[in-house]
């Protein structure tokens, strides 16, 4: 199994996140070719990886302090994968809203939102159920109806729906918790502290390189 892996290179930026590691540890132990990315080296990778758990403002001005923006859209530009996860999921949208609003890489049309519903604890932490998982995307439909870890305080507001992929629901509060859009993904949950449901996820980006 791990040989079926090891020819596909993973790329993960470091934004200074804490889940950094995690995120590393998780696809080295499913067998891929995995490095921690610096900011100033060129990304030649099959799939790069926007780790997050923090500020949206922050790792933008990181990014676009170092110039990486330049280089992810280089990336996509030539047809190759980019998965983020958690605020690298929310960085792939036009923008933010956290602290005044901040750009995004506007990979993907719509905005980053906070969580208003009076009947849930914000941030939301914990296990929450997937839901309405469209075929034939890179999460494996037999995770629908299964728990993975969220971590957030904003959901993305997705314009385009087809972009949308599946979803949770929160006290009657329904928000996008996954997208894929060409060679473009994200999650809102971690995988890589999902247990078996998460390394699935991450094993399944194999079919999409």
């Amino acid at each position: 199994m791990l040989g079926s892996f090891k020819n596909i290179s993973v790329g993960i930026i470091n934004l200074g996140s804490c889940n950094l590691f995690s995120i590393y540890n998780a696809f080295k132990d499913i067998g891929y070719n995995v490095k921690i990315l610096d900011y100033k080296k060129k990304i030649n990778v099959d799939i790069l990886v926007l780790p997050g758990v923090g500020s949206f403002p922050v790792a933008m001005s990181n990014i676009k302090k170092n110039e990486v923006d330049l280089r992810i859209f280089d990336h996509v530009e030539k047809n190759k994968t980019i998965f983020g996860i958690c605020l690298g999921m929310q960085l792939l949208f036009e923008g933010s809203f956290e602290f005044g609003f901040n750009k995004g890489l506007s990979l993907l049309r719509g905005n980053v939102k906070k969580i208003k519903n009076n009947s849930i604890r914000v941030p939301n932490i914990g296990w929450c159920k997937l839901q309405n998982i469209k075929k034939n995307s890179f999460i494996p439909t037999q995770l629908r109806g299964k728990y993975l870890y969220f971590v957030h305080s904003f959901y993305c507001d997705a314009l385009e729906k087809e972009d949308i992929v599946s979803l949770t629901s929160l006290s009657k509060f329904k928000f996008c918790n996954s997208v894929q859009k060409k060679k473009i993904f994200g999650t809102q949950f971690h995988p890589e502290k999902s247990g078996e449901f998460g390394i699935k996820i991450l094993k399944n980006l194999k079919t999409f390189i």
